[in-house]
């Protein structure tokens, strides 16, 4: 993880009819976000599929979290087609969800600069 970036989780339960719930229950949607951008430099997802996996992360990556939104959520909505669609677009509804939340906390209680102190 970079210095100057966030960890965020989203999660959303995943319907019973599909192979996955066996071993989830619920979906799990990630990502390492610049704070200063909004760009998401890294991505990934609960899922054990790698093609999924793939998936998510391709339109996740490199889009800013804040700037767009609508687009992800159209890329989902037209390009993923997998088993637990709708709880993947709420998870990651959620992340954006989770965002606001911990970028209102840093704006009361920001980040420490420990770059010299703890180096990553």
């Amino acid at each position: 993880m970079g210095e100057n970036t966030v960890f965020l989780a989203a999660y959303a339960r995943l319907p019973q009819d599909i192979a996955a719930y066996g071993l989830y229950k619920s979906v799990g949607v990630y990502a390492e976000v610049e704070v200063d951008t909004g760009v998401i430099i890294e991505a990934d997802v609960s899922f054990y599929s790698q093609v999924s996996i793939n998936m998510i992360r391709a339109i996740l990556k490199g889009k800013n979290i804040v700037l767009d939104r609508e687009v992800i959520l159209k890329a989902f909505e037209s390009r993923y087609w997998g088993g637990g669609r709708k709880a993947v677009i709420t998870a990651v509804k959620r992340l954006f969800e989770r965002y606001d939340e911990v970028m209102e906390q840093l704006e009361r209680d920001p980040i420490p600069d420990l770059t010299d102190e703890y180096r990553l």
